[in-house]
């Protein structure tokens, strides 16, 4: 199961939380269209991400030593809150956090949760590859109704914060003017990926 090679040392933290009303707790599928779709902890500003040590540079650059992401423990703390007000005050339909695999993962994971597409707009400058796949630290996707109050909280609130797209019935995740990939073909990649693992080489996908 580890093709021949020892398995590097694997920090574990256990972690129980509680919440207070679980008819306010919500997922990360996207329930339906027309949502408006919200990075928070990033802004217009960024353009581009940290691609260290990240599941992009380990799979597609082969590149696995580089620095990992910087962190702010006050930042993400600040974040954090934010977003848990936000979902306290019912503004918030669906949330999740952006880790492995970056913005784009988890749009996907989105998209595949609640089987509705998305449109999302790309920073015009910067590097796309970065911005779609970086692993920054404390940022999370929002789809909410009301993408302009949201905004208009975390900019009193100093949080930094972007609307990115918005939900549709499209089927599909489209990322401005690249190829869009279908949720039934994500969902099928999920559901068939370890499977074809299992079975062996060159056969993912199939």
């Amino acid at each position: 199961e580890t093709d021949g090679k020892a398995i590097l040392p694997c920090p574990v933290v256990g972690m129980v939380g509680t919440i207070d009303d679980i008819d306010a707790a919500i997922g990360m599928a996207l329930p339906r269209t027309d949502l408006a779709l919200i990075v928070i902890g990033q802004d217009a500003a960024c353009d581009d991400g940290w691609l260290g040590v990240s599941l992009y540079a380990r799979m597609m650059a082969d590149a696995p030593a580089a620095a990992p992401p910087p962190v702010d423990l006050a930042a993400e703390r600040r974040h954090g809150d934010f977003v848990q007000a936000l979902i306290a005050d019912g503004h918030v339909v669906a949330a999740h956090d952006i880790s492995d695999g970056g913005l784009a993962v988890a749009l996907a994971e989105m998209c595949i949760a609640g089987r509705t597409g998305a449109s999302i707009t790309c920073p015009a400058d910067g590097n796309r590859h970065g911005w779609a796949f970086g692993e920054d630290q404390g940022r999370y996707v929002l789809a909410v109704e009301d993408g302009d109050a949201v905004i208009a909280a975390a900019d009193k609130a100093g949080i930094p914060a972007i609307t990115i797209g918005s939900s549709n019935a499209s089927g599909e995740l489209q990322f401005a003017d690249s190829d869009a990939i279908s949720v039934k073909e994500m969902e099928h990649l999920v559901e068939t990926t370890i499977p074809d693992l299992m079975a062996g080489p060159g056969t993912i996908g199939d």
